[in-house]
């Protein structure tokens, strides 16, 4: 999925969804891009963060469908964000909720704002009513 925003007339924002089997280093590297002159900033453990990432082997996966989202500017990754539809949720909520999570952006509204529409419109596809977030990945 690729939603074109253009920010100014120079410079074109792109929000992809990273396929399933491809790599997720540029959504996994982005926190630290964005954090790394927070002294404040405390990373995830790569190797934890990666385990809840993987669809194949993290439980999560086994009830939700999970699309990994992220911003680019001229190549260079620059947002991210996950939109999560929790199918056990919605079931024994008896709602069509989607969820999102994992959120990192750049200090530009421009980014935040177009992460979080290619979310609502991934959720929407997907017959998903309402959005609710940030939840990394489920609301436990």
């Amino acid at each position: 999925m690729t939603v074109p925003v253009l920010t100014t007339p120079a410079a074109a924002l792109r929000v992809r969804e990273i396929a399933q089997g491809d790599s997720l280093r540029a959504f996994v590297d982005l926190s630290w891009k964005v954090n790394a002159r927070d002294p404040q900033w405390v990373p995830p453990l790569r190797m934890v963060f990666n385990a809840l990432l993987d669809r194949r082997k993290h439980p999560f996966h086994q009830h939700a469908d999970v699309a990994y989202l992220v911003a680019e500017r001229g190549g260079e990754a620059v947002g991210r964000i996950a939109a999560v539809v929790n199918h056990r949720s919605n079931e024994f909520h008896g709602d069509r909720v989607g969820f999102f999570g994992l959120f990192e952006s750049v200090d530009d509204p421009a980014v935040a704002g177009a992460l979080l529409d290619a979310a609502a419109e991934w959720l929407r596809a997907r017959g998903m009513e309402t959005m609710r977030g940030p939840f990394n990945l489920s609301t436990n």
